[in-house]
């Protein structure tokens, strides 16, 4: 029997003007590209994501405090869809199953979402981060939430299921 990865991570979006004028345009339009993009003096938010999961472990923290939210539905959703596979007599497929799976995937996207909004990591060591605090790199310069100044790391956060 195959095993299911959940895999989470972040799209490669540019910070670039464009992008943090309309983050979840840019995210979608990045899911859209079918390569991975290239070098670019540009910072992204998959570099952005490496830095800020060094320093203060969101995707873990994310993980254990929605466990049971993120994997019910998953597992359920492979059981189903093991079963309809084996009873239509079709091989597992990587690509189908990331289809398959895409309903679950949005819900686990949409809580990441809801759990930088609602400041779930606020306690954590140095979070609030400073720059929340200060209003740092906010155009009104007023204290915000943390990792979600310009919004591009928010919108480029991606979950998908695969079968190894």
């Amino acid at each position: 029997m195959p095993n299911v990865v959940l895999h989470m991570g972040f799209l490669n979006v540019p910070y670039s003007a464009k992008s943090m004028a309309a983050p979840m345009r840019a995210a979608k339009s990045e899911a859209a590209r079918k390569q991975r993009r290239g070098f670019t003096r540009t910072m992204t938010a998959e570099a952005v994501a490496n830095i800020l999961e060094a320093k203060y472990n969101i995707l873990e923290t994310f993980s254990e405090l929605n466990q049971e939210e993120i994997m019910q539905p998953i597992n359920d959703a492979f059981n189903n869809a093991a079963a309809e596979l084996l009873s239509e007599r079709r091989k597992f497929t990587s690509e189908r199953m990331v289809k398959y799976m895409k309903p679950k995937t949005d819900r686990i996207e949409k809580l990441f979402r809801q759990f930088l909004d609602m400041e779930e990591m606020n306690g954590i060591s140095g979070v609030p981060t400073k720059a929340a605090l200060s209003g740092k790199g906010r155009r009104n310069h007023k204290p915000g939430k943390s990792f979600i100044d310009s919004g591009i790391y928010r919108a480029a956060f991606t979950a998908w299921v695969d079968i190894k």
